[in-house]
């Protein structure tokens, strides 16, 4: 098979933390892991929270990641506290900060959706092929049918795990609930899976409906090239050169995810 690069173009909206204004070190990330209940937030991590919120949908980017942290400071176990959190940590690019909150989001309330699919935009962008593998199975698990962007990155994570069925199977279900096709690179990665089994036509339909989509894209020369080459393997018209070796870590470009 030929070498291929596969960019997953999404977006991520996002801020980053400071110290907190009240005297307090930056807040502890995450929440208690004594494993007990989940807990309603007391009433003043509450009011910082609905003031970190207010100041957030007014631009007060510094005010809200003070108010947020003075929230989880006072309460380790807010996971919503702790989202938009990462959220504001990422708009400052400090992954790794951004990470640690969303990390401490999901474990303070597991079946809050929120974070998994920033945290997992995160993962892909450091190439953690098993971490977003776990983590989109997750959300997956918690909901299965409003997010086509998380079977994308699971078969993402797949695919350069080397399990190109699970890839597959994956792509082919955010293929099913992308009717109206806002995320064209699930047609990319299936041409990718189907070269790599050796299903040329099939290869070549899927680049065909990718270009349809993104006709002049960045990467829709190196397409066009490809399903040449998909049509000649095809039809069994011996190509000039044989392929390379298909490798299958995936270039990446994460720059925003819309969540």
């Amino acid at each position: 098979m030929y070498a291929a690069t596969f960019r997953f173009l999404g977006l991520i909206s996002l801020a980053a933390c400071c110290a907190s204004a009240f005297g307090q070190g930056p807040p502890k990330d995450g929440p208690p892991k004594d494993g007990s209940p989940k807990q309603d937030p007391p009433k003043e991590a509450r009011r910082a929270f609905e003031k970190g919120a207010a100041a957030a949908k007014s631009k007060r980017a510094d005010e809200a990641r003070r108010d947020f942290e003075q929230a989880v400071n006072l309460f380790p176990g807010y996971a919503e506290a702790w989202y938009e959190l990462g959220m504001l940590r990422i708009d400052h690019k400090e992954s790794d900060a951004a990470r640690n909150a969303f990390r401490a989001a999901i474990q303070a309330d597991p079946t809050y959706v929120d974070p998994y699919l920033p945290l997992a935009a995160l993962e892909l962008a450091s190439r953690r092929w098993k971490d977003l593998v776990d983590l989109t199975d997750a959300l997956l698990r918690l909901n299965a049918i409003d997010f086509p962007q998380a079977w994308l990155m699971n078969a993402v994570g797949n695919f350069n795990n080397r399990n190109p069925q699970a890839a597959e199977k994956s792509a082919r279900e955010a293929e099913r609930l992308d009717p109206r096709q806002k995320f064209p690179e699930i047609w990319r990665l299936l041409g990718l899976i189907l070269a790599q089994r050796g299903d040329f036509a099939g290869e070549a339909d899927q680049f065909r409906e990718y270009l349809k989509l993104v006709p002049s894209g960045p990467e829709s020369e190196a397409i066009r090239a490809k399903l040449a080459e998909a049509t000649k393997r095809a039809g069994n018209i011996p190509l000039a050169e044989p392929g390379a070796s298909f490798r299958s870590e995936t270039s990446l470009a994460v720059v925003r995810f819309q969540v």
